[in-house]
């Protein structure tokens, strides 16, 4: 009798221990959660979100197109600093703000597994201080803050739909300036310019018809170009002529070119204009062989 009681002391006793050891170690953890700061970027990879705040750092837009789920979106890379990739920035831009980048042929051709087959490769456009898009530096400086990257999966050469802009709230206005009391409106009438670009489907030759693929770019902050475009193929006193319809909120139409004769022609393509943007044209030259 004396023995089973030891046997039932003991036991007890090891429950307790082990209470004791498990408590210790749920504390510990619980301590350990409760000690880890507390973040935005869970990633810890330095970026976040959103735009960027004015003097946090560079600000990656991303545009997927109208046709995408996701959109467009805006991350911020804290600090700005890009490490040099031997692609002007573009692949370790995407990189730094947590996309992933496939590369074909020196160039961007999936983010995150999304591209185009009618067009393989992202454009790309910069800005500095929310000056709006440019199509020129690609690159942006390695203390990159305060500049936007952006990039647009399009056929002909793109900017995001939404122009660069800081987090609203968070730029210093500066001095007030109490300008005159009765300011000028701007002119709603103002209208935009691009010029259309071609690239050939199938170039026509003397015995079959060509298909041209004309595409008037858009300009940020403007809605997409519609109206009519004309089509002129000319050599001598010979003229070829094709007119085609921009499809309301569509940028490139599909221009199907009569068989010519062998020779040099010279094709105009003459946008018409609409609300936004102005009348313009374009010229290039084709040689037909055969």
């Amino acid at each position: 009798m004396r023995e089973w009681e030891k046997m039932k002391q003991t036991l007890a006793s090891r429950r307790r221990a082990s209470g004791l050891a498990l408590t210790a170690v749920l504390a510990l953890m619980l301590g350990l959660l409760s000690s880890a700061p507390a973040s935005a970027d869970p990633t810890g990879s330095g970026w976040r979100e959103g735009w960027c705040k004015q003097g946090e750092g560079l600000t990656v837009v991303v545009d997927f197109g109208d046709g995408s789920e996701r959109g467009w979106e805006a991350r911020c890379k804290i600090g700005g600093t890009l490490a040099s990739d031997g692609q002007a920035t573009r692949k370790s831009a995407l990189e730094a703000v947590g996309y992933e980048v496939t590369i074909t042929n020196q160039m961007v051709s999936h983010i995150d597994g999304i591209g185009d087959e009618l067009s393989p490769w992202w454009r790309f456009t910069t800005s500095q201080m929310a000056a709006g898009w440019l199509s020129e530096p690609f690159e942006v400086p390695a203390a990159a803050t305060n500049w936007f990257q952006g990039a647009c999966l399009s056929e002909a050469g793109c900017a995001p739909r939404v122009p660069p802009q800081f987090e609203p709230g968070s730029v210093d206005p500066g001095p007030t300036d109490p300008g005159p009391t009765d300011p000028t409106p701007t002119d709603p009438t103002t209208k935009a310019t691009s010029k259309p670009k071609t690239n050939w489907v199938r170039k026509p030759t003397t015995k079959k018809a060509g298909t041209v693929r004309v595409t008037v770019p858009r300009v940020a902050g403007r809605p997409k170009a519609s109206g009519k475009v004309v089509v002129v193929l000319k050599n001598g006193k010979k003229t070829k002529r094709v007119q085609a319809k921009l499809p309301a909120g569509r940028v490139k139409v599909k221009v199907q070119l009569p068989k010519v004769a062998k020779g040099n022609w010279k094709l105009v393509v003459r946008y018409k204009g609409d609300r936004s943007y102005r009348a313009t044209k374009s010229t290039k030259t084709i040689k037909v062989k055969k």
